[in-house]
């Protein structure tokens, strides 16, 4: 309950015999968003933490050069996209590499983002190995700075997106993703499908109708934004529309799609 804000950011502080100042505590309150204010406190604060220690107090000093932003909104909403511009700050040479943000790019458009039934952006967890090399060095940066979130599991390396607020707060990623939502939201009635058809103990028969229309044209159009499986499908079933749907039968679906 956001009555107890106080104690979610005091609380695990005392653990380390670390403590805010009143001033302090006042102003993350006053600048904390109405949406995602746990999880964006919570990354301000280990920000606050890294960067004062070994300090026993930490002052409403130690927060505003954090705070400062020339973004609409600045504070707490604004501590993610800040984190962002000064890791590319520090690595130049990587903001300018168009191929370097390109694969940024796909990376969380085809394998740490994904839509779910509210059509929000939301967390997926990827197989390192799967992501493109060319975003490594990058990615490697966001996990150092708590954006992205290293794991093993099998003997896998997997990484994830550590605050979904990601999606909301970092204005370059929020625009890459509403470029690709049409996919993201394809990929979900699939994956939504194939569900279906295991939970009824059923063979998956592949894409339907709709689900071949909409993306027909993407293996030649949008071919870097779609998975292996994915790109597999989709030239059969462009082979099955044209056999099968003579004469324009199906009509462009409903807005939903899109």
């Amino acid at each position: 309950p956001w009555e107890r804000v106080t104690d979610v950011i005091m609380k695990p502080a005392e653990l380390v015999d670390v403590t805010f100042s009143e001033r302090l505590v006042n102003r993350l309150k006053k600048d904390a968003p109405d949406s995602d204010a746990l999880p964006l406190l919570a990354f301000t604060l280990e920000k606050l933490f890294r960067q004062s220690r070994p300090k026993p107090v930490i002052e409403l000093d130690d927060y505003l050069p954090i705070e400062k932003s020339d973004t609409p909104g600045g504070g707490i909403a604004d501590v993610i996209e800040q984190a962002v511009v000064r890791i590319f700050a520090q690595h130049p040479d990587q903001a300018a590499n168009k191929d370097v943000q390109h694969a940024l790019r796909l990376s969380f458009v085809k394998h740490l983002a994904q839509v779910n039934d509210k059509d929000e952006f939301v967390r997926r967890t990827a197989r390192w190995s799967d992501i493109d090399s060319a975003a490594h060095f990058i990615l490697d940066r966001f996990i150092e700075s708590s954006l992205l979130v290293r794991s093993e599991r099998s003997g896998k390396v997997h990484v994830e997106v550590a605050h979904e607020a990601m999606f909301r707060c970092w204005n370059q990623l929020r625009d890459w993703l509403r470029g690709s939502v049409d996919i993201l939201r394809w990929r979900r009635d699939v994956r939504r499908s194939k569900e279906i058809a295991q939970a009824n103990r059923q063979k998956w028969t592949g894409l339907t109708g709709p689900q071949r229309v909409i993306a027909r044209h993407w293996p030649k159009k949008r071919r870097d934004e779609l998975g292996a499986e994915a790109f597999r499908e989709l030239p059969r079933a462009d082979a099955a529309i044209s056999k099968c749907l003579p004469g324009g039968l199906w009509q462009q679906p409903s807005s939903s799609w899109s």
